[in-house]
């Protein structure tokens, strides 16, 4: 099925993004295709399109092998919600830097790549037509809004007088067991409805954390 200059396949009720025959070299992949969530990016979806820009959705949670392999890429933006990316999903982009959320998945594949990473945030929430892709076009590149200076001092991640990161450096905590004191300390604070979420997560990373360990016993 083709929806603009997307192919997507539909899959228990969302859909994957297979193929794209576009001509803008910079684009914002939609979140939603008639009302179902954009979930997923085949595997070479993208490939050898000379693209220069990507702004993934947030929702996306698997970017598969190849998918933006062979391209043009300077700038790419991964929202948190990314669980998985596949190997050589940005391969052959001389230039590209990836921008994400810090202990993201998008800032572990950067940095296991050799890839420029940059940390953003989500943007202002009361910017609704905005708060499902992280940013916008503007004068046709990618721009990011932030309030508050939430990039370098988020309030849910200093609520005390120690920063999170700091704690984060100083223990050299990696990405498991970072994720897992992220997640801990700003429960019940970046959102009182998603208390028992952010504590969910914060086992997920524990759990996997164990189980890496028990894999090198």
């Amino acid at each position: 099925m083709w929806y603009k200059d997307f192919e997507v396949e539909e899959i228990e009720g969302v859909y994957t993004i297979v193929d794209y025959r576009g001509d803008n070299k910079q684009v914002v992949i939609p979140d939603k295709i008639n009302g179902k969530m954009v979930t997923s990016i085949g595997k070479c979806a993208f490939k050898a399109n000379h693209l220069t820009s990507i702004i993934i959705p947030n929702g996306v949670t698997c970017i598969e092998r190849g998918a933006f392999s062979e391209n043009h890429l300077t700038e790419v933006i991964i929202p948190e919600s990314v669980t998985f990316i596949g190997s050589s999903a940005f391969s052959e982009n001389q230039n590209i830097t990836i921008k994400g959320e810090t202990g993201s998945e998008a800032e572990e594949y950067a940095n296991d790549n050799g890839i420029p990473f940059e940390v953003i945030t989500k943007i202002n929430p009361s910017d609704t037509a905005m708060t499902r892709t992280y940013a916008h076009i503007s004068n046709g590149r990618p721009t990011i809004s932030v309030k508050d200076d939430i990039v370098n001092k988020a309030s849910h991640y200093n609520s005390t007088k120690f920063e999170v990161i700091e704690i984060i450096e100083e223990f050299e905590l990696g990405f498991h067991l970072g994720n897992t004191i992220k997640y801990v300390l700003r429960s019940g604070l970046k959102d009182v409805t998603k208390d028992i979420e952010d504590l969910e997560k914060a086992e997920y990373y524990l759990r996997r954390h164990i189980e890496n360990l028990k894999k090198k016993v």
